[in-house]
């Protein structure tokens, strides 16, 4: 693992999230990802003593390096970790829709196949790999129907793992896949007359969802306990699946969604890495910028790259974002600048807006539903109201494409419908509440909700404009001018800017 990468995780830890009990950087990233798996549902305890109890066997059985093994089948590691995660926050979202509309039963039966077709068939891959290794004889399992039958077959397969197969079935996914599927009054109908009540189909799922965690916290265990050093496994890994690249820059609470190279002016010359974490200071948070920045940029090796770009989102702040161009790096990694240099390299071309202070527990209080339309959505809206400034931040998607001015009369429906939103008093702190309307609307328009590019610079396509509406010049959230982000800055009225996308016809 380069050297910097662990400075930036190893200081970020030991000032910022004081993870007393991962001070082994050759772990630090196998019990952070432990930890969050982590469960005290008796289920999930039930499936981990399960699973230790069959790899305790394949420890015993291994004749050859067992730390090797591991090392060799951990490929498709943080796929199954990121696998896991989402969809347990689907299920969880899930379970917030009412038992009488059919959408709830709809995302859970979603929800149970993805983790059937990408969860379940890739614990199964490693499983046969493990094995593998240990009789000399490796499986390629190509579908979910390979999956089941490897894991289920006591010949192929000497290590009980029926626990495991017993909660796949395979004719749901079918069904599903080829919408052979009728959604009665209290339960599910299956091509070839399979009938499921809808509740045993939900426990079903939560406890797929709690033995893939018990397979995972097993494995990184296992490597842990057999000295695995992550970095070994990262610099064998890295360049076939960018998902090892966010693991290894993510510290406990921050965690990299994107790392990937982008297009700037037609070709491949930017890194962009992108955040979702804890609130932190703007000092804290220029450190980690340039922590993260040149950690990342010397990780991923290619000289292709011109800048990097880093965005941040946090709770009770407007996203921060900025970048860095690559000589500059370069110039540290060679010694000719300190890094305090390189700080303020980053500082003249960064935007960190302050933690809202005074609303710090408002997420916490009230959560906003999607507002859903025919041609658009808005999505993620959150209260960041302050004393005596009612304010919501959004993120608008469209479902189809639009003229300038069609977008300038959805972005005028949006400002009304943020407008109206009740945000509620909140017991710890002053801020401004009830029926009266918003003082400030500030939302950024996207083409697809699916492309995790959030950032607003000219080369992002998925980017299409910024909007801040204010009744009072004096709560306008300071925000960097539009020619500093290469941007057309226009005003649709009086008090609302709208700040384009130049790309944006």
């Amino acid at each position: 693992m380069k050297k910097n990468l662990q400075e930036f995780i190893s200081t970020w830890n030991e000032n910022f999230e004081h993870k007393n009990d991962f001070t082994n950087f050759k772990y630090y990233h196998f019990q952070s990802a432990i930890s969050k798996l982590q469960s005290h549902d008796k289920i999930f305890e039930t499936y981990l003593e399960q699973f230790e109890q069959q790899f305790a066997l394949a420890r015993e059985s291994s004749e050859t390096n067992y730390m090797q093994i591991l090392i060799d089948s951990a490929e498709l590691l943080p796929k199954i970790i990121n696998v896991v995660v989402e969809q347990e926050i689907e299920f969880q979202n899930a379970k917030k829709i009412s038992y009488l509309e059919s959408k709830r039963n709809k995302e859970i039966l979603d929800v149970y196949v993805e983790l059937l077709q990408s969860g379940f068939l890739d614990c199964s891959r490693m499983i046969a790999s493990v094995l593998g290794f240990i009789n000399k004889k490796q499986t390629t399992l190509h579908n979910l129907s390979n999956g089941i039958d490897f894991i289920s077959s006591i010949k192929r397969n000497p290590w009980n793992f029926k626990f495991f197969s017993d909660l796949a079935d395979i004719e749901i996914r079918n069904a599903r896949d080829h919408n052979q599927v009728i959604y009665m009054d209290s339960q599910f109908v299956f091509k070839n007359k399979l009938y499921v009540d809808y509740y045993t189909l939900e426990n079903n799922t939560l406890n797929l969802i709690n033995a893939l965690k018990a397979f995972l916290v097993t494995f990184l265990k296992n490597c842990v306990d057999n000295h695995v050093d992550f970095s070994n496994v990262v610099s064998r890994y890295c360049h076939t699946d960018a998902l090892w690249y966010r693991w290894a820059v993510s510290p406990y609470l921050v965690n990299c969604s994107k790392f990937e190279i982008t297009k700037v002016n037609g070709t491949y010359s930017q890194l962009s890495i992108e955040y979702s974490g804890v609130d932190a200071t703007i000092e804290q948070r220029l450190w980690f910028f340039a922590a993260a920045i040149v950690s990342g940029y010397e990780l991923i090796d290619n000289e292709n790259i011109k800048s990097v770009y880093l965005a941040y989102t946090s709770p009770h702040a407007l996203n921060s974002f900025g970048s860095l161009k690559s000589s500059i790096i370069s110039n540290y990694l060679d010694g000719k600048i300190s890094f305090g240099s390189v700080c303020t390299e980053l500082s003249k071309n960064v935007f960190m807006p302050p933690v809202n202070k005074d609303s710090k527990m408002a997420s916490a209080i009230l959560e906003f539903s999607d507002i859903e339309h025919n041609n658009y959505s808005v999505k993620d809206i959150s209260d960041i109201s302050v004393e005596n400034i009612k304010r919501f931040k959004a993120n608008v998607f469209l479902n189809a494409s639009f003229t300038k001015s069609n977008i300038i009369k959805i972005a005028l429906e949006v400002i009304f419908e943020l407008k109206c939103l009740v945000n509620i008093e909140n017991p710890k702190t002053k801020i401004k509440f009830g029926f009266v309307p918003a003082d400030v609307v500030y939302f950024n328009i996207y083409r697809d909700e699916n492309d995790k590019n959030r950032s607003l610079f000219p080369e992002n396509e998925n980017f299409v404009a910024n909007i801040q509406f204010y009744n009072d010049i004096n709560f306008k959230i300071l925000y960097p001018k539009a020619e500093t982000l290469h941007l057309t800055e226009s005003f649709i009225e009086d008090n609302v800017k709208i700040m384009w996308n130049p790309n944006q016809k």
